[in-house]
């Protein structure tokens, strides 16, 4: 009998936040830029669940460095 709560999933969970040039670069390529702060742009992001064969957080950076471009398309 395992000791973990009955409903556990094995993976890690990313949450990806936008900094500072995300807001910059929406406020330049949109012609009528919303009044928009970092907290706002903050507040609702995804969340995802990766393999739990990654070892700890600089090998969980590197995984999602090497996929930047598909978390960067679906954030558009």
């Amino acid at each position: 009998m395992h000791n973990s709560p009955r409903f556990t999933i094995n993976r890690h969970l990313i949450i990806l936040m936008p900094k500072q040039p995300v807001l910059d670069w929406i406020k330049r390529v949109d012609p009528n830029p919303p009044n928009l702060t970092l907290d706002q742009l903050r507040l609702e992001q995804n969340a995802f669940l990766i393999s739990d064969d990654l070892d700890g957080q600089q090998d969980a950076e590197k995984w999602v460095q090497r996929r930047w471009q598909m978390f960067f398309e679906g954030f558009l």
